[in-house]
């Protein structure tokens, strides 16, 4: 099977941008884009720093002392027509395997961090079901904590399905304190999906 051609891989739109973007309150929290809708919760000092493109990426961060947080969300096309006949089950599958692999290619066999932890399960959350993979990473600069969560809308026939990602940095010799994954859990029970 050609991967690097069933999706697109999540790493190719990691991006480093300046700034921390526009502050996310209770008067501009919803996100509307055409394939799907998101709220943000407010006040709690997420930025909006990237959104739209033909992904509808929509990238949010938040920084608090040295430690650095991140919600990625985009929708993903499946790019190979015979895959959108595989189950929801399948096409996870495949890119959690993909995203392992991009991450051990490009991170492990480069001695940038160390991968630990890799873990696969399936989680309801608002009442849809999400695939779900958590990692951790770690490198001489500190741990990078993170999840991914996939949600398929149908359990054949997807021509598309919404990736989430969320990701703490936490510096060496550093303690976190308070996570910030339940947000990334209320941003994702807000989801429309279309």
């Amino acid at each position: 099977m050609r991967r690097s051609r069933t999706f697109l891989p999540l790493l190719l739109l990691l991006s480093a941008c300046a700034g921390l973007g526009t502050e996310m309150t209770a008067r501009n929290n919803h996100i509307e884009l055409a394939h799907y809708s998101i709220t943000v919760p407010p006040d709690e000092g997420w930025h909006l720093r990237e959104q739209g493109g033909p992904y509808e990426f929509v990238l949010l961060v938040n920084e608090i002392g040295p430690f650095h947080f991140e919600m990625k969300l985009m929708r993903n096309m499946v790019l190979d027509a015979s895959k959108r006949l595989a189950s929801a089950a399948e096409l996870a599958d495949d890119f959690r395997d993909l995203e392992r692999t991009v991450m051990i290619e490009e991170g492990v066999k480069k001695g940038l961090y160390e991968l630990e932890d890799v873990r696969t399960s399936e989680e309801v959350i608002g009442g849809k079901t999400f695939y779900a993979m958590s990692y951790v990473a770690r490198s001489p600069s500190g741990t990078n904590r993170a999840s991914l969560r996939l949600f398929l809308p149908k359990e054949r026939g997807n021509e598309s399905f919404f990736v989430a990602h969320y990701s703490e940095f936490i510096p060496a010799n550093t303690l976190l304190l308070q996570s910030y994954e339940p947000h990334m859990v209320r941003v994702l029970e807000s989801l429309q999906f279309r």
